[in-house]
């Protein structure tokens, strides 16, 4: 299937990105219409990731404009 569906076509669909970057990206594409989401990874995260992760959005959040 991966051969099948170019860059161009998954980004459409998912955050394709470093993790520090992932909640700047969905706060920038989605704005407030999203309030969760799911988290895939296809491969192992290290220990806390998740964690820094939920930190970054928080930090995120307080940093957009009311």
């Amino acid at each position: 299937m991966g051969e099948l569906i170019d860059d161009e076509v998954l980004e459409s669909f998912a955050v394709v990105a470093p993790l520090e970057e992932i909640p700047e990206i969905i706060r920038n594409r989605f704005g407030a219409l999203v309030d969760r989401f799911s988290f895939y990874a296809p491969y192992p995260l290290e220990p806390g990731a998740l964690r820094e992760i939920v930190h970054a959005f928080k930090r995120a959040n307080s940093a957009q404009p009311s």
